[in-house]
């Protein structure tokens, strides 16, 4: 699953986001809601009937942003994106390390299915497809911070109390 989102989120990146090695900085992407405009917003908020693909996006978005499980739908996006500067800086905010398990791993699976196609949604929308470059890299991040914690724990030797000499 990893290598498929790494996979998504590398051709959704555009080169001006990659760094010297052609790796994407991630950190820099998750702070990417700066580039969502917000007329773009605006305009999906007008969306009466979006596609689909875009209101699930709108939802996965919602998800992410630790929203109300019981209202991610539509007219909740559309409510968020009423104050579209809060909720870019909702975004530009978010603390990856603290989104819910359950959330991180509702994400990832969303973002497997096919509807999830940054290219497709850009179609629809320029600001539906910007949001769904945020939830990858969001994904991403959070994949990143795992692996590093993994890896820390890996390499700490076991912490067990000396032994004591004293007779």
């Amino acid at each position: 699953i990893r290598l498929e989102h790494r996979q998504k989120f590398q051709s959704a990146m555009s080169n001006k986001d990659r760094e010297g090695d052609g790796n994407v900085n991630s950190e820099k992407a998750v702070n990417f809601g700066e580039n969502v405009s917000m007329a773009g917003l605006a305009e999906m908020k007008a969306l009466k009937r979006p596609p689909l693909a875009v209101a699930e996006l709108a939802k996965t978005v919602l998800l992410l942003l630790g929203k109300d499980k019981r209202n991610l739908n539509w007219k909740q996006f559309q409510k968020a994106a009423g104050n579209p500067r809060a909720l870019l800086q909702e975004m530009q905010h978010l603390d990856v390390e603290s989104v819910e398990q359950w959330r991180m791993r509702s994400a990832q699976q969303y973002a497997l299915l096919d509807w999830f196609d940054v290219a497709a949604l850009r179609n629809a929308s320029q600001a539906a497809a910007e949001l769904a470059v945020w939830v990858l890299a969001v994904i991403e991040y959070h994949d990143v911070l795992e692996a590093h914690k993994q890896a820390l724990q890996e390499n700490q030797p076991d912490q067990q109390p000396a032994a004591s000499n004293d007779q």
